[in-house]
């Protein structure tokens, strides 16, 4: 085990800021010091208002930009969502706001676009950090996912998802969000947006955090990611699914401890040298 300070030892530092005729926009962090904006990506079926928690914790540590995805949050709802149509969404979102760099977090499938976004927009991106972000799509989570997501099993009576999904969505038609995230699951079981090899070509640094028993992204799959990141990771007691689960304080508690260092990016060939993976320790 490598100590934290070790590992994010940096090279000179590359400037990711956002235009200062922008700043004002996000707050003025920026204009003191180096501080990196957080693009921070909700999940599947969710919206910007329902990781509420994340955005006004984060912003204690730099500003925070939570977009609504397309077909989320109120947005209309596309005739499929696909992961480039999210990410080219995002970035467009972040041109309008004067954001040309950023460091991509992400809670659970929003997650999994934060890593879609470092690999294919890898010159916006100075670095990664997800929350229970998802990468293995095998048919058993395809399975498991579209169940979660079916119209039936949430619109049964007495399901109080229902309910929070109309006021998250609201005016659109919460059952038409939830078909569209089960024809994307559906599809991400056939072409999963990442694979192997495009985890392993991210080449900023990261940071992969999880529960340690969540029921929907195994330990060892954070584990695994971590590896392939060659990144850091951490891990609070119990599930990360749904968010009301999540350890909030340890989250903004571990990405306190790791933004500072983004502003001098470490390489994946330090990673490579030292084969270390340090692990937050939980709270």
């Amino acid at each position: 085990m490598f100590s934290i300070a070790a590992l994010l030892r940096r090279a000179p530092p590359t400037p990711c800021c956002p235009k200062r005729s922008h700043v004002p926009l996000l707050f003025a962090w920026c204009i003191v010091g180096a501080v990196i904006p957080l693009l921070l990506l909700h999940g599947a079926n969710g919206a910007a208002l329902e990781i509420a928690p994340l955005t006004y914790g984060l912003r204690k540590l730099a500003p925070v930009f939570a977009p609504d995805l397309p077909g989320h949050g109120g947005r209309p709802v596309p005739q499929a969502l696909k992961f480039s149509d999210f990410a080219a969404d995002v970035i467009a979102q972040c041109d309008a706001r004067g954001l040309e760099r950023f460091a991509a977090t992400g809670y659970s499938l929003g997650g999994t676009l934060a890593l879609y976004l470092a690999r294919h927009y890898p010159q916006r991106v100075c670095g990664v950090a997800t929350l229970a972000a998802k990468v293995v799509f095998d048919q058993a989570t395809v399975d498991l996912w579209t169940y979660l997501i079916s119209v039936d099993r949430l619109g049964k009576s007495g399901n109080p998802r229902q309910h929070e999904l109309a006021r998250l969505h609201y005016p659109q038609d919460w059952r038409a969000v939830a078909r569209a995230n089960h024809a994307l699951f559906l599809s991400l079981g056939t072409t999963p947006p990442l694979s192997e090899s495009d985890l392993l070509a991210i080449d900023v640094p990261s940071l992969s955090l999880s529960g340690d028993n969540d029921q929907l992204v195994p330990r060892t799959e954070t584990e695994w990611l971590v590896e392939k990141l060659r990144g850091l990771g951490g891990f609070f007691p119990g599930q990360a699914h749904p968010l009301a689960a999540v350890s909030v304080a340890y989250v903004i508690n571990t990405m306190g401890q790791w933004l500072p260092h983004l502003e001098k990016p470490l390489g994946k060939q330090h990673y490579a040298d030292s084969g270390a993976r340090a692990i937050f320790p939980s709270h």
